[in-house]
């Protein structure tokens, strides 16, 4: 993607409200597209490659926090740790379901009983924190955990070589989205009374 394009998808975005939500839509926007322009020759299961991007952007939510601490989901999240934890479920029942045309890169790291091991164990963490209350918790490793998998399910999908190209635009995309959003921040600082007409 051009930088342009970034910039066009982030502006289109940036509404003025809330500027996390606005790079939610953002990272899902440009995820959607870096896959289409670099994968447009190869079969894509279109949905689960939706939950992969939906389920990423959500972990970066959570992801920038301290590795040995226990957080307590603000009320506001709720339903975003949620939604990670079942779309992470959903892609765990589609690598299991598809094994067996998954990359062999994929087989080396995961066996089928991995993958039911980290589905049950996602599921049980969706259920016995609706028991407790709706009290939701995390921690950063947990997350990084959430990361790597969503990671390694685009490696079962494309492949290693495609991954890593996938991850270097994305990384490319990424770096002017940061900008775009220290553009934003400064815009929201200005004093529309010290400004002068041009």
């Amino acid at each position: 993607m051009t930088e342009e394009a970034v910039r066009t998808i982030f502006f289109k975005n940036f509404l003025g409200g809330n500027l996390n939500e606005e790079l939610l839509s953002c990272k899902y926007e440009i995820f959607q597209s870096v896959i289409q322009e670099l994968t447009c020759e190869q079969d894509r299961p279109e949905e689960i490659l939706g939950m992969i991007n939906r389920a990423h952007c959500l972990a970066i939510i959570f992801a920038s926090i301290d590795r040995e601490t226990i957080y307590l989901v603000p009320i506001d999240y709720l339903e975003y740790i949620d939604e990670l934890r079942e779309k992470l479920v959903k892609i765990s029942d589609y690598l299991h379901t598809n094994y067996d045309s998954t990359d062999p890169l994929f087989k080396e790291k995961f066996t089928q009983k991995n993958i039911i091991e980290i589905e049950y164990e996602i599921y049980s963490k969706i259920q016995s924190e609706k028991m407790d209350n709706n009290i939701r918790s995390f921690n950063s490793m947990e997350i990084q955990a959430y990361l790597e998998f969503l990671n390694i399910a685009l490696v079962a999908i494309f492949g290693e070589d495609m991954f890593r190209k996938i991850i270097k635009e994305l990384n490319k995309c990424m770096a002017v989205l940061r900008l775009c959003q220290y553009e934003a921040k400064k815009l929201e600082q200005l004093d529309p009374s010290k400004c002068k007409p041009s």
